[in-house]
């Protein structure tokens, strides 16, 4: 039963996604969204696991190299209240891969 929850609810912020792209230009957009809970990798103590997500959104454009609007990755640490920071990771970005190194 989570399984199906948990479906359910990314579905939901996926559509949410889809629908507050839409409302921001009459032009095709493209939207990266990766997303590492409890990334262990990244952790500098073993009480406070943040979550790693990396953004990249823009114009889509299959002839031409297109420079995102919106590029970043970031931290996400939670507390008792839930999120609590967020904090930039920077890493160097290649044009073959998008990847952290």
């Amino acid at each position: 039963m989570k399984d199906k929850i948990l479906e359910s609810e990314i579905r939901k912020h996926a559509e949410a996604l889809a629908v507050a792209l839409r409302k921001y230009t009459e032009e095709p957009l493209y939207l990266r969204l990766t997303l590492f809970t409890r990334d262990v990798q990244v952790a500098d103590d073993k009480e406070h696991v943040p979550d790693f997500c990396d953004l990249v959104c823009h114009a889509y454009d299959d002839t031409e190299e297109v420079n995102p609007f919106v590029s970043q990755a970031y931290l996400i640490y939670h507390g008792e209240e839930g999120i609590s920071k967020t904090t930039p990771f920077p890493y160097e970005r290649t044009a073959d891969n998008d990847s952290p190194n």
